[in-house]
């Protein structure tokens, strides 16, 4: 049986997510395949079926970003700090030894993915690593 299916490709071009569609014909009964594969595809509806429960294109791009917050040492520095303790900035500062402008990068970072959180108290903003950031550390 000859299928047709259509696959994501994901790439960075230029520090932005692209994702972009591919197709190929494939008929896999005619591969040569382990037999724990064949059955495994066979259950699934063939690579039709798989291909058909990846997740979708906004779904693949918030996983990349993640990853690419997770990819850099200070950041993942400052979720193990901040999942021992809550700290100010200028604490995360001193700790990591890094200027105001590299730490507010990578808090922000951290942030727009959901992993750090900061409340107010007067006048400072206190950093807490959420219970998805804590998810995330190994």
């Amino acid at each position: 049986m000859m299928v047709e299916y259509r696959f994501y490709i994901g790439m960075v071009i230029d520090n932005e997510v692209v994702i972009g569609m591919g197709k190929c014909d494939c008929d896999f009964e005619d591969m040569s395949l382990p037999e724990s594969v064949g059955e495994s595809l066979r259950r699934r509806g063939g690579i039709e079926g798989l291909v058909s429960d990846l997740p979708d294109q906004d779904s693949i791009k918030r996983e990349v970003n993640l990853h690419k917050a997770l990819s850099d040492p200070n950041r993942l520095k400052l979720l193990h700090m901040l999942a021992i303790s809550e700290c100010c900035p200028c604490v995360l500062k001193r700790a990591l030894g890094l200027a105001d402008s590299k730490l507010s990068y990578h808090l922000s970072k951290l942030e727009s993915q959901g992993l750090v959180e900061f409340y107010r108290e007067q006048n400072w903003r206190i950093y807490r690593i959420t219970e998805f950031g804590r998810s995330n550390l190994i």
